[in-house]
């Protein structure tokens, strides 16, 4: 008996790319961060882009490309907070760091980048969001030979966000209006096929803050059996986790990805002023899924290990999540 692998993604998330001056000679930057940071904010997302996290992650994507032909996704906050420069430089950084002009392809927005990127949380997000995402939700099949595939299905998340509303504030997600574009999208699904939906928030995240509103979680909970779809793969929270649940057609695996290359620093300087108890920021990780067959049983598992950025780069930590997407002794419905 042996596994064959059929399908390798590299998982990345809330890499919060700045303007490249953000990180000049001495940490400088913008003194309104700074003032966030003393009130307790700055660390999600404000401070940045770490070049020597990006520097990890091209080694490891380039090594993943070459040994085993992995296709990259991104579960959004690309950027710091939406600027247009930001985009700009998220376009031109990440597809030189990973070495693949590709690198954005399945790429989605999160709620940093709706942000006006002025700095602020409020207001509507930049005309660089829609140059950059000009298409969502979308569908993607990916052949995985053998008679399978995989079909990624991509929604905007903070979509339904009103601009200056309370969930703006609180990192909120709404998108029933993207399940409803993309329930025309996705055809019944047919034997031999996977499917994959990927979005910024976590649907099963529990606390109120960056979370859910009840009326997408009710949406998605529908949508998910009619479709089929087995694997979520998501971010937003900056910490991994990867937890499978009972749903009414089968397991679903909620694959959360970690911030990838949040600079994970601050200048000590402004450490003398900080306001009360600040805790440390997380370290930045990423997920390597893997759709594995096995040839004996013919089962087909989908596989997620985490990898936290450490002294030699990014390398695993713990143990793996999968569940069965295939049990040759029953079939999927069509």
């Amino acid at each position: 008996m042996s596994d064959r692998r059929l399908l390798t993604l590299l998982h990345i998330s809330d890499t919060h790319i700045a303007e490249p001056d953000a990180h000049a000679a001495g940490g400088r930057l913008e003194p309104w961060v700074r003032g966030r940071f003393h009130r307790g904010h700055a660390w999600y997302g404000f401070l940045g882009h770490s070049s020597p996290a990006l520097e990890s992650l091209g080694r490891l994507a380039r090594r993943l490309r070459d040994d085993e032909g992995a296709q990259i996704v991104h579960s959004g906050d690309l950027t710091s907070w939406g600027g247009p420069g930001q985009f700009a430089a998220a376009r031109e950084i990440l597809p030189a760091a990973l070495g693949s002009p590709s690198a954005l392809d399945l790429a989605i927005p999160g709620n940093h980048d709706h942000w006006p990127g002025d700095g602020g949380v409020f207001g509507r997000p930049s005309a660089a969001l829609r140059e950059t995402f000009p298409v969502l939700p979308w569908v993607r099949r990916i052949p995985l030979g053998r008679g399978r595939l995989l079909t990624l299905a991509a929604i905007d998340s903070d979509a339904d966000v009103f601009p200056w509303g309370y969930a703006r504030l609180w990192g909120r997600g709404r998108f029933q209006s993207q399940l409803a574009a993309l329930d025309s999208l996705l055809p019944r699904p047919v034997p031999g096929e996977f499917r994959a939906l990927l979005l910024h928030h976590s649907p099963w995240r529990a606390q109120h803050r960056l979370g859910v509103s009840a009326g997408s979680r009710l949406a998605l909970d529908a949508f998910l059996p009619r479709h089929d779809i087995r694997v979520l793969l998501c971010g937003h929270v900056h910490v991994p986790r990867c937890e499978v649940r009972a749903c009414p057609h089968g397991e679903v695996l909620e694959a959360r990805c970690g911030t990838t290359t949040q600079r994970d620093f601050v200048p000590a300087e402004w450490l003398a002023g900080a306001r009360g108890r600040l805790p440390g920021l997380p370290r930045n990780s990423l997920l390597v899924h893997r759709v594995i067959e096995d040839d004996g049983t013919g089962d087909v598992w989908w596989d997620v290990e985490v990898q936290e950025l450490g002294r030699w780069g990014f390398e695993p930590v713990g143990g793996r999540s999968r569940i069965r997407l295939l049990d040759p002794r029953f079939t999927l419905r069509s």
